[in-house]
């Protein structure tokens, strides 16, 4: 495995180095974790509705999701452009998730 990507996963799993918490398996991020399944979800729903807007009208409502889930992607990109998701915050700790 090349070192730069060797070095980019160690960037994205942290170990957890805490005695006794979950015996020193890696942890993410759960918010990260989260919001890319969730912007699968939207990225899916998204091309759903394009694909049946082609074949007949779409209700309100699903106009309606279909603009929140592209709103979604549109915040979500931002949001990782401008670095929000790489602070850390008390939230952080609540959200990680063991990597079994």
């Amino acid at each position: 495995m090349p070192e730069a990507r060797c070095q980019q996963l160690i960037g994205q799993i942290k170990l957890n180095g805490k005695k006794g918490d979950n015996m020193g398996l890696p942890t993410t991020d759960g918010r990260k974790l989260w919001l890319d399944e969730s912007q699968l979800h939207a990225n899916n729903f998204l091309t759903t509705m394009l694909d049946v807007e082609k074949k007949r009208t779409l209700s309100k409502a699903e106009r309606n999701l279909k603009q929140m889930s592209a709103s979604f992607l549109y915040l979500y990109e931002k949001a990782v452009e401008i670095g929000l998701l790489d602070e850390e915050d008390d939230l952080v700790t609540f959200f990680n998730e063991t990597i079994h």
